[in-house]
This record gives C-alpha cells, structure tokens and sequence, in this order.
C-alpha cells in the first residue's frame, strides 16, 4: 500500500498549511498563561501535559495537517522536547519553543535542516525532530503536514491530554476504514469529528508490551483511492491473502527473494555437500550473518542495491539480512519462506483488521525434513530457531503466494533462564564476603550478550551491579563463558557483604538472598488494565551455601515454602536447612506462560507478594 500510495503523492498536490484558521490554535500563539502555568490542575504528578492535539484532513486537496503543544512542567518532562513522526508521504514541519525569561517571551525555532529524516522504506517517512532550548517552563509548538491520512490518531498518552481533536472531512479521493481502541472514552462531535476533553495519561505498568496497544486511539486502513475526472483508480488490499499477493509482486520483497544471483556460488557449495539439514542451515545463516551487519533499521522492504550492500558495504537493514537469507536457503535446496509481522515497539498485529500499515518485519520460516523453525540474521548473537525479543509480538504471517496462514511467534522453548550459585562466607568479627557464578541460557543470555556488546567492559558492568545493588559492595567482576552456539554464558562476581550483616548485639541479622532477580514486587498497583507480557518463560534457579565461623550457628532456619498460581504457571520452592557450621538455601521460581491477562493481575501480584516475604526474612545468628 505504501508504495501505491507514492504514486498517488506524484499526482496530487501538496498544499502546507500551518494552521485551522481557529484562533485558540494558531500556531506560534502561546498565551502568557500557558507559559506560567507551573502544574496540570488534573494531574499534579505530570512532567508534561499535551495542552491541544488537533488534526484536520482537508478533503478536497487530501492534505492532513497537525498541531501539537505541550508544556512541559518539571524534569521527568523533558524527554518530550523530542519526538518521531511517522508519515506516509513527505511532510512540512514548523517547530517553535517558547521560554518566559525575566518575564519576557523568548522564541526559538527550529531549522529544517535540525529536523531529522529517514526513508525507511520506499513511501514511508520517518521525521525525528529535537526541540532547541527545551526547560522546565518550556512550551513546544509543533506543526506539519502531507499528503493523505495518519496512520493512526492518538487521543491519550502517556502524559495527560488536555484537548484532542480530530476532523476528517469527506472526500472524492479516498475511502478508509478505522478502528477504534483503548479503555477511555472518547466523544463523536459528528460523523467527521472526534474530540476528548481531560484525556488522563497512560500509565505503564511493569512487564506491558507496547503502550501503543492501550491508549485511547483510532487506526487507519486506506481501502482505495482515485483522481476525479480521470480513470485512475486503485483498490488497496482489503485482506490478508491480497497482501500478501502484493509483497510477492514487489520488487523489494518478493523480487528479492527470486534474484539475489550473488549468492549462487554460495548456495551450490551448501546444496551440493552431503550435510545434515541444519547443519546446511547453520551454514547458510552464519553466511549471511558474516556478510551483512544490522544497520539497526526494522523494515519490511530490502533495499533497491542489495548486491552492493553485500558485496561491498556489508550493511543492511533487516529485510535485506532475513530475505536474503531466505533466498540463499531455497536456492541452497531448503523450504523457506517469509513470515511478516509487527515488532513489540510498531504495536499488535490483528488479524480481524487486514492493513500493510502495521507490518513493519520480516523474519524466515523453515519448515523442511522434520525441521521447524524461525530464523532472524540480524542479531549477531542469535541462532537458528530463536528470534530476538522485539519479534515476539503476538502472531506473524507466513507469506506464500494465495495462501493465508498465521504461526504463534512466542514458542514453548523461548526462555530466560537464569542460574545462581553462591557461596557465603561470614567472619568472627561480622564482615563477610560472597562469590556468585550467573549463568544465564536462551533469551537470558541474549540479554547479556546484547548488554556486554553495548558496554564491553569490567567496569561498566561493575558499576551497574553496584547501581543495581547499592547495599552491596562489588569487589570484582569476570566473564567465565560467553558461547554463541549453545546460547550460554556465565560470570563470576565477588562481593563484600558487610552492609548486609546487621549487628544486635548478641545476634547477627543477615538475608543471604542477594543479587536475587525480584528484591521488590514489580506489581504495585491493585488493579491493571492491560495484560501482563513477560515475552517469554522464566525460570530462576538459585542455590546458596552459607560458611559460619566456628560456634555461631542460625537461631533458626526459615521454614521451606511451596505456592503457586492457581493454574500453576507460576511457582515458586524456597528450601532451607543447616549442617554444622553451614546452611544451604534453595530457590526456583517458574514462570512457565509469558502473558497474564487483566483478571488474573491480582493472582499474579499476590504470587510475587509472598516471593518478596520469603526472601527478605532476616536470619537471627547467634554469636558464640
């Protein structure tokens, strides 16, 4: 769709307007009060509030225009002095910000060339945009256009919303349908205008998927379009089966996957070798892997110059890694085919509401001699048959010519695993120190390994355990395995624990449970209007081993606990016991389904409740 619509850019005019010809939202006009107003009377805890969002789809010329201002009220507020802009054809940007200094008005304005674009594919537009001088105090009034209609309008946030309107007037060119989401109403002023008053800010809860999914919002499907007077015109897909037609007709997916001649010396050396199938697999993939680098860009479009990315800059973005390794497995002799989907941070993909709009990834399906798997090349620390976590987004599409069939992309072996083993040791005069050995497998260790690639040193990874754990002192800190193949990597860390021991006299007060993946419950709130999303299964598996000096012993040793969740997709075995001058404790908690919804929240919250009693009980030691 994206591409049809460029043609329809080609043959329309672009009209840039910077206003609605309302007084109240005139671009550039902010009020004095605006810029002394110092708290949102409706929500005093906000670091910023929207103070209007309004759009207007000018009908008769197919120009959308926006108008956004926010004040911006304390220092958690600031972040949102910057903000992306997706559209589906050029825009004309105006960006002003506006600070009260000595009682004056002082105006900055942001020049074009400050404003940030990308092309991420062919159509679709990608506006970063940085306002100048933003403070505390600050206004920000943001203005821009284009051709056609948003993809999608968004009534709340995650800040408050003051005023939010929405206006699209009818018109010859065009035909769309919408679909409305989220819990807080909005109001129909008539049949083309939408507003909402007051809107409160979305509040994002630990373990939520994207909070695009939630808000209060309307998302868009352009269904066809035409030019009056002449015969121009174009049906756009109105279903799955018809979109995925179309991606096999584009040059940049499925001409992809039928060209990529570069890569048949390649595939004539795999297919003709007597290997094993995923060996041919591992092969090929560590191929790709070798000969293009992720530039970071999520698309579903390869580039137009592939060869010379391969053969030269060795860069891609990741359709030009995923269909190029799709192209080079089936020309080395193996089934594959894509799989299309929507990335955790580009939102849901609904299978009811058919739109080329909300695919935005590409990844690859092999399904071929027994073997069935999902594969992604852009991690250098992925292997075949896990996908990185931003894919695990609901459900993909597998795109194959007439076909329509959906695949679950979270699958029963993805997993964070997580190992302890700590070894205590408590001195006569209450100091005392600990080696832990992490071991961390699956999506655990891809989260280390993309961690360790970003801050590749002892000391940053020190210096993080000790933000992360302020009570403890790090002594020292080494990586004991990091190995790609099986997904593994383990590290050693030494600690001082003196601040851990509490001395009451005749007694010590220590909790041996340290560096313990849940020292506070993430679910504070009582109630939770979205779903839980922890992505994948988790399990943590923690042993400790407990050296007490000569004559001091435990007063007493915790009693060992048993719970779960009423379904038992979450559980959580606490052992304890001493021998002599040692005690040994045991913890592993399961969780063996990555989503909880809204009505098993408090089970949830009150499981974690009891795993935070259980390892922060205080052990009474007796001195000698």
């Amino acid at each position: 769709m994206i591409q049809k619509l460029s043609i329809l850019t080609a043959l329309l005019v672009s009209i840039y307007s910077t206003t609605f010809g309302q007084k109240d939202f005139a671009f550039g006009k902010v009020s004095m009060e605006e810029l002394k107003m110092k708290v949102y009377e409706k929500d005093s805890t906000a670091g910023a509030v929207i103070l209007f969002d309004t759009g207007y789809l000018n009908g008769q010329e197919l120009s959308f225009t926006r108008h956004i201002r926010v004040k911006i009220l304390n220092k958690s507020g600031l972040e949102w002095g910057n903000w992306v802009f997706n559209t589906p054809t050029k825009g004309f940007f105006k960006v002003m910000v506006f600070n009260l200094v000595n009682n004056e008005i002082v105006k900055d304005k942001l020049d074009n060339s400050s404003i940030y674009k990308e092309e991420v594919v062919r159509g679709l537009q990608v506006y970063k945009v940085f306002a100048p001088n933003v403070k505390v105090g600050s206004v920000i009034d943001i203005t821009y256009s284009f051709n056609g209609i948003p993809f999608e309008w968004r009534f709340q946030e995650r800040i408050p919303v003051k005023y939010s309107e929405l206006v699209l007037e009818e018109s010859e060119f065009i035909t769309y349908s919408k679909l409305f989401f989220g819990l807080e109403p909005i109001e129909t002023a008539s049949a083309n205008k939408w507003k909402a008053t007051n809107m409160p800010a979305f509040k994002v809860e630990p373990f939520t998927n994207n909070y695009g999914n939630y808000i209060s919002k309307f998302v868009f499907q352009v269904t066809s379009f035409s030019i009056p007077q002449t015969r121009v015109y174009i049906a756009l897909s109105t279903s799955w089966r018809n979109i995925i037609n179309n991606l096999l007709d584009y040059s940049n997916f499925g001409g992809t996957l039928s060209s990529c001649n570069f890569l048949n010396f390649y595939a004539k050396q795999i297919k003709s070798q007597d290997l094993p199938i995923k060996q041919k697999i591992d092969s090929c993939y560590q191929y790709i892997q070798k000969n293009l680098k992720w530039n970071k860009v999520k698309t579903l479009f390869a580039n137009e110059n592939l060869r010379n990315a391969f053969l030269t800059t060795h860069t891609g973005n990741s359709a030009d890694i995923n269909l190029t390794l799709i192209a080079l497995l089936n020309k080395a002799g193996i089934n594959a085919n894509p799989i299309v989907l929507s990335t955790r941070d580009h939102g849901l993909l609904l299978q009811h509401f058919p739109s080329e709009d909300r695919l935005n990834y590409v990844i690859c399906y092999v399904q071929d001699n027994g073997v069935d798997m999902f594969l992604d090349a852009t991690s250098e620390f992925c292997v075949p048959g896990i996908l990185p976590a931003r894919c695990l987004n609901g459900q993909g599409l597998l795109v194959k010519r007439d076909n329509e069939q959906w695949f679950t992309l979270n699958r029963k072996d993805d997993a964070d695993i997580r190992k302890q083993f700590i070894s205590i040791k408590i001195n006569k005069d209450a100091t005392a120190t600990a080696k832990v050995t992490q071991d961390f497998i699956g999506h655990g260790f891809l989260d280390w390994a993309e961690e360790q690639n970003q801050n590749n040193s002892k000391e940053i990874r020190m210096n993080q355990l000790q933000e992360n754990y302020p009570d403890l002192k790090i002594l020292s800190y080494n990586v004991k395995k990091n190995d790609k193949a099986s997904s593994a990597a383990a590290e050693t860390i030494e600690v001082d624990l003196g601040n851990q021991l509490i001395d009451a006299g005749d007694e010590l007060l220590f909790n041996p449970h340290i560096l313990f993946d849940y020292t506070s419950n993430p679910f504070k709130s009582e109630t939770r209007n979205c779903p839980v999303d922890m992505n994948y299964r988790k399990e943590s598996n923690v042993t400790i081993i407990v050296q007490l000096p000569e004559g001091m012993k435990a007063k007493e040793i915790p009693e060992s606990v048993n719970f779960h969740t009423p379904d038992n997709s979450a559980s959580f075995t606490y052992m304890a016991n001493s021998s002599g001058n040692s005690m040994q404790f045991k913890l592993i908690l399961k969780i063996t389904k990555h989503v909880f919804t809204e009505e098993e929240y408090l089970e949830l919250r009150q499981f974690f409740t009891q795993v935070i009693k259980a390892t922060n009980t205080q052990i009474q030691l007796i001195k000698s």
